[in-house]
């Protein structure tokens, strides 16, 4: 039903990358954003739990709200006011099938969606339908992973007014029905608590050697370790592949069919997360570790 997650980050990073190269972030907002909540306690709260309706706008774009406040520290580093949050692209996607409609009824038998209900997300559109799984999967698989600091059990998802048994409310629900999207969206969550930019610079890098895109056998490369909590990394590819084997084998997927057509080419990375993508260098040039190739 979606792109694999460890793919998504790309794609949506690109996205948010472009989108804050041309304007500033703030002019960018999702519409309804500052009226939207941005914190747990923001929503009502019923039996101790905080109460979401996915199929209100407001409360599913605050999900989003909550998700980049919670995980704006991992990003701070890259740029100012969590601009570069590879998590930017949800929301902003969210806010354009609001502008544009496509959260509305398509039969019109409902007022869902609006001028008199234009807070209301229709069941019956495809969009919002496809939308809330990536909006609950990633917030829930959050909540699991612990980066958002409340328990599952504090929240309630409720469902729609019809065809409740197309979706699902808790993390063992989705789980149970979607275990690798939930699975590696947890692996996401857990790599930013590690130490998202090692992994941002040695997955896509030892994968990119294993690969032989980078003409250099990972053999004739070491990575040294930090000075404390060494066994918290990873440091070659036969490491990197027990720890974390679907990110490793998408990396490598990723370099192989982009340079299917054109050969071995060097690579350079960027030292931002939002442009992570490696970008291809004229054949024959060599890459090393100049001022402006650092991996950051």
């Amino acid at each position: 039903m979606a792109l694999p997650p460890s793919w998504a980050w790309v794609l949506l990073g690109c996205a948010s990358a472009s989108l804050a190269g041309a304007l500033s972030l703030s002019d960018l907002y999702p519409p309804l954003w500052q009226e939207s909540p941005g914190q747990f306690s923001d929503y009502r709260v019923e039996n101790g739990k905080y109460v979401i309706d996915p199929w209100v706008f407001t409360d599913r774009m605050g999900m989003y709200k909550v998700l980049l406040n919670r995980t704006a520290t991992y990003f701070a580093k890259f740029g100012p006011e969590n601009e570069q949050n590879l998590l930017w692209g949800l929301p902003l996607q969210h806010g354009w099938q609001y502008r544009s409609g496509r959260l509305a009824d398509p039969s019109r038998q409902t007022d869902c969606g609006y001028k008199s209900n234009a807070l209301c997300v229709s069941v019956s559109s495809w969009s919002a339908d496809f939308n809330y799984f990536l909006s609950v999967l990633p917030f829930l698989a959050a909540l699991d992973s612990g980066v958002m600091g409340t328990s599952p059990d504090k929240v309630t998802l409720l469902p729609p007014p019809k065809d409740q048994m197309r979706f699902c409310y808790n993390v063992s629900d989705c789980l149970a029905s979607f275990p690798d999207l939930m699975n590696q969206w947890r692996i996401f969550y857990e790599v930013l608590c590690l130490n998202f930019n090692y992994f941002l610079s040695v997955l896509p890098f030892l994968a990119a050697l294993d690969s032989g895109v980078m003409g250099t056998s990972p053999d004739k490369v070491t990575l040294l370790p930090p000075p404390k909590d060494q066994m918290r990394f990873c440091y070659n590819v036969s490491d990197c592949l027990a720890s974390f084997p679907d990110l490793m084998n998408q990396w490598r997927i990723f370099y192989e069919v982009l340079c299917l057509s054109g050969g071995r080419k060097a690579f350079k990375f960027h030292n931002s997360p939002a442009m992570l993508l490696p970008v291809c260098c004229a054949p024959g040039k060599a890459w090393g570790p100049t001022s402006e190739d650092q991996f950051y």
